[in-house]
Parts: C-alpha cells; structure tokens; sequence
C-alpha cells in the first residue's frame, strides 16, 4: 500500500505471506499457523500468525507482535477463542460451509509490553455472544470487573452496539 499527496512524502506498507500449510486437527509438532507480515514505513514488522487447523484454527488470528526495524519486540498479544453453538447449517459438506455457521469470539486477550502483561478475559456472553461479563487485569496488580449490555435491534439488524459498561466493584 502506498501513500502520497501534496504536503507528504511518499509512505509504503509491504505485505509478505508464508506459505500456505492445511492442517488437520490435533496437530502434534506441526505448524499450525499462516503468517502475514506487514512492513510499515519505518522499517518495523508486523507479523500477524493465523491458524490452518481445519475445522478448529482456520482463519483465526493468534498472536499479533509489533516489531522495530532493528528486530526488537514492542508488543506482543495473544488471543484465545470460544466457540458457541452453530448458528444454521450448511448444505455445503466441504470448505468453509461449517465454519460460516459456526460463531467464534475472542473469549481472552493477553497483552505482554514493557515487561507488564495484561489481560481481558471475556467468562460470559449474550445470545449474539457480546461479552457480558469481563475481567481486566494486569502484572502491575490493577484489576476491574465489568458487566456490559448491548442494544440488538433484530429488526435492523443492527447487533452488538454497547449500550451499557459497568465497574462492578464501583457500580461506575
């Protein structure tokens, strides 16, 4: 990707992809991940590893790490799935007609920076799977409790806008 105009010079982005490696599910010592890596305008990386277990990990990003030019790591987030009960079917057996039906959220995020980690970590969902009940924590000791509410207007079909999110230890 390349931006330019008046006034700015010239940014690129590079995208590189890994080879492609389907797998099927367990996978005991194989590679289980896809890697996109993205070169922002300074020089750093950006790997982004996706899953290829079939049916279990395919197309679901695992870890994102912000790298420097000079190859030191930023950042580092790692995420964990859940999988809910299939929303439909599909007639088509093969490819991904099982996995369109199948709704998967982020249910743990855990973010490493600075020699601190933190965690938000999802342990309950509403009907569209929103996450209602959070925790948020972090190496340094800071902790919160939230519960959060959503409007899902079915007749729009607009789902998912956070209506509400509160502190359960302040009430806030």
């Amino acid at each position: 990707k390349v931006l330019s105009g008046p006034g700015i010079s010239t940014l690129e982005w590079n995208t590189a992809y890994s080879a492609a490696e389907a797998r099927w599910g367990p996978c005991n010592n194989c590679v289980a991940t896809k890697t996109v890596e993205v070169t922002d305008p300074s020089g750093a990386i950006t790997p982004h590893p996706f899953g290829t277990l079939f049916r279990a990990t395919e197309g679901q990003l695992q870890e994102t790490q912000i790298v420097d030019a000079s190859g030191t790591v930023l950042r580092t987030t790692s995420l964990q799935y859940q999988s809910f009960p299939d929303r439909g079917v599909s007639d088509q057996g093969r490819g991904d007609g099982l996995l369109a039906a199948r709704v998967t959220k982020v249910n743990k995020r855990i973010t490493s920076q600075q020699g601190a980690s933190f965690t938000w970590e999802a342990s309950d969902f509403d009907s569209f799977a929103n996450p209602t009940q959070v925790a948020r924590s972090s190496s340094l000791g800071y902790q919160r409790q939230e519960t959060s509410s959503y409007d899902n207007n079915t007749t729009k079909w607009v789902l998912g806008q956070v209506k509400e999110v509160k502190d359960t230890g302040s009430g806030k």
